[in-house]
């Protein structure tokens, strides 16, 4: 070893190697370094360097990690409806889980008449679940997609009954999605593939040729979109990637469907959804980047209202007269609340995660949708 007392030594460089920093110093006799307070010779240096060339980095360590979480987890969901997902426990029974917007509840106040729809369909289901009548039942249910799985958590999971019955009141009662959800379910699917180069590989984004599956069904997106419309989304995905890019964030664009339990002073809470985009940043910490697409500009713009010019973002402000209906909070608001909840079904999956200091980022892109080509595909029109 060399004697760091008789000999000087000038420091001056730090390098950073996999998840070491190695200070290296410099004298007459060649290069050394500290290491944890500790002098070495270039031999030892020489091994060191070895090592730690050979050690992930913590951004790769984490990436690994949540590669095998997605693996595990995506192997265990059987069935998802409009409500809810259904997911193979440890053992092997498959256990429903309410999705994560069912469970924080609609932006929206519900009309007098929605309300009483619900509240007529629960009674209607409640009775029909105790009664026993199975054949009653199904007769009621059965234009719900996926109601057989609702009748099998019933046969198989008491502790999921009043879940069942709020899930199927809430089905039998609502409206049929509108064509905006399958807009947004079509600019999800492009958001993935884009940020995925191995799908990319298989699936090019050509607009002519690019192929997503949409409500089990293979669809071009020439028949979603027209071509305006997906180069102007593309060119907003490109400049987020140069941004993000920059930041050094490795990003995981995988379908995932997280789950998690929580105990809760009514018992146990079940919650699952899907993220859009997990980003890892080069120290190993995890960011959540959801991406929302509307026909509407989220910056501040002047409106017209009775009383003169109101300057007005639908994104960041809550005001009845441009939003049509009756908002409780803003979008803003809505959206933090579901990535905080993601975020806490994240940390429960993988306990030894790390979240950045502001890990939650909503992602607007503003895309003019023609309805009528997807309304035609989905709903007949």
């Amino acid at each position: 070893m060399i004697d760091p007392d008789t000999k000087r030594y000038d420091i001056y460089e730090v390098k950073a190697i996999g998840n070491r920093k190695l200070l290296s110093a410099v004298n007459a006799d060649g290069i050394t370094v500290i290491n944890n307070g500790q002098w070495l010779t270039p031999q030892q240096v020489q091994e060191l360097y070895k090592e730690a060339s050979n050690q992930p980095s913590p951004q790769d360590d984490a990436y690994r990690q949540l590669q095998e979480q997605i693996d595990k987890d995506n192997d265990r969901v059987v069935a998802v409806t409009g409500h809810d997902y259904f997911i193979k426990d440890e053992n092997g029974k498959v256990v429903m889980y309410p999705r994560v917007h069912t469970v924080l509840g609609d932006q929206y106040e519900e009309s007098e008449e929605m309300i009483r729809a619900k509240q007529d369909a629960k009674a209607e289901v409640r009775r029909l679940v105790d009664s026993g009548d199975r054949k009653a039942l199904t007769e009621y249910i059965k234009d719900i997609d996926g109601y057989q799985l609702y009748l099998d958590q019933l046969d198989n999971n008491s502790d999921t009954k009043e879940d069942v019955i709020e899930a199927l009141a809430s089905l039998k009662s609502r409206k049929p999605a509108g064509v905006s959800v399958e807009v947004g379910n079509v600019a999800d699917e492009i958001v993935r593939i884009f940020f995925d180069t191995d799908a990319q590989t298989i699936t090019p984004l050509n607009y002519n040729t690019l192929t997503i599956k949409l409500q089990g069904k293979d669809f071009k997106i020439s028949q979603l979109m027209e071509e305006a419309t997906f180069n102007e989304l593309i060119s907003s995905l490109t400049t987020l990637k140069e941004t993000y890019d920059l930041l050094g964030y490795r990003i995981s664009s995988k379908r995932h469907t997280w789950f998690a339990e929580f105990a809760t002073a009514s018992g146990v809470r079940r919650i699952a959804g899907e993220t859009d985009l997990v980003a890892i940043d080069r120290d190993g910490k995890f960011h959540i980047l959801d991406t929302k697409t509307s026909k509407k500009t989220f910056a501040k713009e002047q409106l017209a209202s009775p009383t003169g010019l109101i300057e007005y973002s639908p994104f960041t402000d809550l005001h009845k007269l441009f939003d049509g209906r009756n908002p409780k909070w803003s979008t803003k608001t809505q959206y933090s609340r579901q990535l905080t909840v993601y975020m806490a079904i994240m940390q429960k999956a993988m306990p030894n995660i790390v979240f950045a200091e502001n890990p939650l980022e909503v992602l607007p892109i503003k895309v003019e949708y023609n309805y009528s080509l997807i309304d035609a595909l989905f709903n007949g029109g």
